[in-house]
């Protein structure tokens, strides 16, 4: 048994070593909030998506302005070219150097608002952008809770399996006296020192679970390779719980205020009906103004540079255009048509996204009363659990207890101990759960 005991402990420092051999990094939940929305490739690629909507939109806007532009030629002609001379035309072998300049300017005067609308709807897009980008922060956030309490509860169930392993190593040592006094039989040290083997395998278990959950919690929050991060503990009064304590028919009221995506879908139906609106304008007349200057100078007259092209060549257009759509090939229905698909594919989304929330919050809210439930019912089975152990100790102690009903006590304090460190963070847990089904994620620590 002593063998099996020291090939256990040598196993667990060899296991271990890796985890502490890595450089350790103190980090609180803020900070590892931080860390991870640095690093976060979801996260980042809403705000480059929102930034891309944010472009958009101010194209649509800039749309609504004349369209400005200046052009230059320069060209050198070689060959068989024609030119006027005095009142015919000579055709000859020559070389002509060409030079033109032109400015033109294009005013939108009516499209039946379809740039307008289009404007619209590319606003309420990067609207409905802004709300992708807070859930996605509080995806992170809910994220990183999830698994930074995970590794609080590792610690606490470790530091227990160590404490319940100290104290059973103190109980053989007693036993071992006991045996040598005569008052226990050899059988009960056997006994012990089996259980010692054993509590010992469970603390490199708990080891091993607390190893996997702060590499987990390193690779969500995107620590440099390396490194791992050492947590840094929550105090318990700091946890808000106020959202537990509402009734289910407010919390569902709540969440459909709150909730990021019924925003984000409510905005997206405006732009979609925006969309519809400056589709149909295809239907319509298009009225537009311009005006154009151009001139030009060339090698073959001789006159210079600036005589042709500010005096004698200059030419000045201006006027208006008036396109009335007569047969498009169904182009502009199927523009329309398409923006109707893509509304009523929307409500689809919008009324499926109703429905999860309802669930969502309905389970969340069950699932918290539940967690309370068992943080009471655990607190209850460790005041007997301890009261029996302290109890059954004592009678081993003289004599009037056998070895089973000790193991036992003491199995039921350890377990009660667990349950009642699980109970605790899940508890923590559903509370940040029930806030992030709400849509309303704003821890206090």
């Amino acid at each position: 048994m002593m063998i099996k005991s020291i090939l256990i402990m040598v196993c667990m420092g060899v296991l271990s070593f890796p985890l502490y051999a890595q450089d350790t990094l103190a980090i609180s939940f803020m900070e590892a909030v931080s860390q991870a929305l640095k690093g976060n490739a979801e996260h980042n690629i809403n705000i480059n998506n929102q930034r891309l909507n944010e472009a958009i939109k101010k194209q649509a806007f800039y749309a609504n302005f004349p369209n400005v532009g200046i052009n230059l030629n320069a060209q050198r002609v070689t060959g068989q070219q024609t030119q006027q001379v005095d009142d015919g035309f000579v055709v000859d072998n020559f070389t002509n150097y060409h030079n033109s300049a032109g400015f033109n300017v294009n005013v939108p005067v009516f499209n039946m608002f379809r740039r307008i609308n289009t404007y619209k709807a590319e606003k309420l897009r990067e609207s409905a952008g802004s709300f992708d980008l807070v859930r996605s922060e509080q995806n992170v956030v809910y994220q990183v809770s999830n698994q930074y309490l995970q590794v609080l509860l590792s610690q606490e169930l470790l530091r227990i399996a160590e404490e319940n392993l100290e104290n059973q190593k103190e109980l053989l040592r007693q036993i071992d006296g006991y045996v040598e006094a005569g008052i226990r039989t050899l059988s009960d040290a056997f006994n012990q020192q089996s259980e010692v083997a054993r509590l010992e395998a469970v603390s490199y278990d708990a080891n091993i679970q607390l190893m996997n959950d702060v590499l987990l919690l390193a690779e969500i929050i995107q620590l440099e390779q390396g490194w791992i991060p050492d947590v840094e503990p929550i105090e318990s009064e700091l946890m808000a719980e106020e959202w537990g304590e509402m009734e289910l028919n407010e919390l569902l009221a709540l969440a459909y205020q709150e909730r990021p995506e019924v925003k984000r879908d409510e905005l997206l139906a405006e732009a979609y009906i925006k969309d519809i609106k400056a589709s149909k304008a295809g239907y319509f007349p298009r009225l537009n103004a311009f005006y154009n200057y151009n001139s030009f100078s060339t090698s073959i007259v001789d006159r210079s540079f600036n005589q042709q092209f500010f005096e004698f060549n200059p030419n000045g257009v201006i006027g208006i255009s008036l396109n009335i759509p007569v047969f498009g090939n169904f182009e502009n229905k199927t523009n329309v048509t398409r923006s109707n698909i893509s509304f009523q594919n929307h409500l689809i989304v919008q009324e499926a996204t109703q429905r999860k929330i309802y669930q969502e919050v309905r389970l969340a809210h069950a699932n918290y009363l539940a967690s309370k439930k068992k943080m009471e019912t655990t607190k209850i089975q460790l005041r007997a659990a301890e009261q029996a152990q302290m109890v059954i100790s004592e009678r081993f102690r003289l004599g009037l207890s056998n070895f089973v009903d000790l193991s036992q006590a003491n199995s039921q304090l350890v377990q009660a101990q667990s349950d009642l460190a699980q109970a605790l963070y899940t508890r923590y847990f559903q509370n940040i759960m029930l806030m992030y089904a709400v849509g309303n994620l704003k821890l206090n620590f």
